[in-house]
């Protein structure tokens, strides 16, 4: 009988243990949001190469790129050094040759009524 407890209250311990230790690791949207680190390892990476179309502003900024088959408008939650670069002068940069790494994602974004499907801009390389 005391084999039996002492089991039942292991399995009760472990359990618990593993419960908490999950709940500490949990990503949420807000954690993805200041971190494109660990939300990048949720999703596959892709790249777009073309040429710089502009920045266009409204609640957010989107990256605008065109090639001959097709054209991106990656919207942008964090910038990198490259985007700080072309942001600050952007009619100097359109027309350029660039690389565009991005990723296909769901973001919460209010001002469109919740949590949507986005082409979010990770990071670009000025090729020309």
């Amino acid at each position: 009988m005391k084999k039996i407890k002492y089991g039942m209250l292991a399995f009760v311990m472990f359990a618990t243990f593993g419960y908490k230790s999950a709940e500490k690791t949990t990503v949420t949207n807000e954690n993805r949001e200041n971190s494109p680190k660990v939300e990048a390892s949720f999703q596959k990476e892709r790249v777009f190469e073309g040429t710089f179309q502009g920045i266009e502003q409204g609640d957010y900024a989107y990256f605008k790129v065109k090639n001959a088959k097709e054209e991106k408008s990656l919207m942008v939650l964090n910038t990198d050094k490259t985007y700080e670069k072309i942001s600050a002068n952007p009619k100097k940069f359109i027309g350029k040759k660039v690389k565009v790494y991005w990723i296909a994602t769901k973001q919460n974004i209010p001002e469109a009524g919740g949590e949507i499907d986005i082409e979010k801009y990770v990071r670009a390389v000025i090729l020309n």
